[in-house]
């Protein structure tokens, strides 16, 4: 079997829907590295707004750490397992539907086109 026989089983094809999933996956997957590196700039903020009340990054909010903490909060949950990742791989799951039912369809195939000798 070449190479080429089984792309079809791995890519979707025949499925436009399932072409922009890996795309998106992609672009999720480079958004959560920017909030990686965004988190310790985010909490330098922070401690600088609980250690310096009377310096802050923005004017806007005065000595209020709130905002502060609100946005780390914010920043540490889209980092962790349950924010990017998750969304992530919630729409990873039709793709790889697809990929195991086109795989496992084909080795099934297979083994039904076996002799018995």
């Amino acid at each position: 079997m070449t190479r080429l026989t089984r792309t079809p089983h791995l890519w979707p094809f025949h499925y436009s829907k399932l072409h922009f999933i890996p795309l998106i996956c992609f672009l999720i997957l480079v958004f959560g590295r920017t909030v990686n590196t965004l988190l310790p700039l985010k909490l330098g903020v922070l401690i600088t707004a609980f250690d310096i009340p009377s310096i802050t990054t923005f004017p806007a909010f005065a000595a209020n750490p709130w905002p502060y903490l609100i946005t780390y909060v914010r920043v540490r949950f889209l980092a962790s397992s349950g924010g990017l990742a998750a969304i992530r791989d919630a729409l990873w799951i039709p793709f790889m539907q697809y990929s195991d039912r086109s795989i496992l369809m084909l080795s099934f195939n297979y083994v039904l086109t076996l002799s018995f000798s």
